[in-house]
């Protein structure tokens, strides 16, 4: 029988459901302070040991004054202040008046000011007095410093540092980055040469060390410092390890290949310039532009892949170390 001519139309078959992705595609920033409090999130979610052990060594009490070098927006000058519970002092110093607003605005939003004080300085010239603190601390604070420079830091911090007082620094270790992947044991190879190649060409273009950590005993003792003690930073990635809430685990391991693979392919004049500056330094390193661009090559291939197919991520074996060293020494 014929549809009549204001019947409705029959309605279609039913199609096989299409598999669709379920998580948003999230922006990631790529520098600035943005990033850095979205790689902070990222480090204290898969390492939750990583904060108390720190905060086990800074060994802060009530009545306490310290000292947080280059110290930035603030967050670990924050997490000093908490450890006093209203008795004592925390000195956050920082060259860059931007980064202190922002610390002083957050300090007023957590309500630590009345313990807490901000000014502007360098690291080789704290604006301080001899002998006022039982703590100072610096968090990757020296890397990027010419080594007169990091002498002269550490130095400074032994001049504030009260008699029986003593520093703690924390700094990277580019020699302890170890990478396994045995699903992609090219990418592996690559993935080791690329990183031996950024940490000599960065040296070389820029001063900056990757590999200061296992020197920091030498810079202490150089700067005055006694009873010099090292502790290992070490951190573990697994490519399959999404935490303990493995849903949001997902999502931000997502956030973050989207954000990586946005790094290499956007074409932004931004994004050219960041991925020609780190060129620069592998070529600087010793690497060719053939490994370079094979690397590149691979290492979009694997991004894509696994946020087209984030189930894959599940059974991602790649693991990936990185670290540092903490060192402490006293004046006494």
């Amino acid at each position: 029988m014929q549809p009549k001519d204001d019947a409705p139309p029959p309605s279609p078959a039913p199609q096989p459901m299409r598999e669709t992705h379920t998580y948003p595609r999230l922006p990631v920033p790529l520098v600035g302070t943005e990033y850095l409090d979205f790689a902070r999130r990222q480090l204290f979610a898969r390492h939750p040991d990583y904060l108390p052990a720190l905060v086990r060594l800074m060994d802060l009490h009530p009545g306490m004054t310290a000292v947080d070098v280059q110290c930035g927006a603030g967050f670990y000058t924050r997490l000093m202040a908490s450890r006093l519970q209203g008795e004592g002092r925390v000195v956050g110093i920082d060259p860059d008046a931007a980064l202190l607003t922002q610390a002083q605005q957050q300090t007023i939003i957590e309500g630590w000011e009345a313990v807490l004080a901000l000014r502007q300085g360098q690291p080789t010239a704290l604006p301080l007095p001899d002998g006022v603190a039982d703590l100072v601390f610096a968090n990757s604070a020296l890397w990027t410093l010419s080594a007169d420079q990091r002498v002269s830091a550490v130095r400074e911090m032994w001049r504030v540092a009260r008699v029986g007082g003593r520093a703690l620094v924390a700094e990277p270790d580019g020699g302890l980055v170890h990478i396994y992947d045995a699903q992609r044991p090219e990418l592996q190879e690559l993935e080791e040469r690329v990183h031996t190649a950024f940490v000599r060409g960065t040296l070389a273009l820029d001063g900056h060390d990757y590999l200061l950590g296992r020197k920091l005993p030498t810079i202490f003792q150089e700067a005055g410092f006694e009873r010099v003690r090292v502790y290992p930073r070490l951190f573990v990635v697994a490519g399959c390890d999404l935490g303990p809430d493995p849903k949001q685990g997902l999502l931000d391991r997502i956030a973050e290949y989207q954000g990586a693979l946005q790094a290499l392919v956007s074409d932004t004049p931004a994004a050219r310039d960041r991925r020609e500056h780190r060129a620069e330094r592998l070529r600087a390193g010793g690497l060719s532009e053939t490994d370079r661009a094979r690397h590149q090559e691979l290492t979009i291939a694997r991004l894509r892949a696994l946020i087209d197919q984030p189930q894959t991520i599940l059974m991602d074996t790649s693991i990936y170390m990185y670290g540092g060293i903490f060192c402490e020494g006293y004046r006494t």
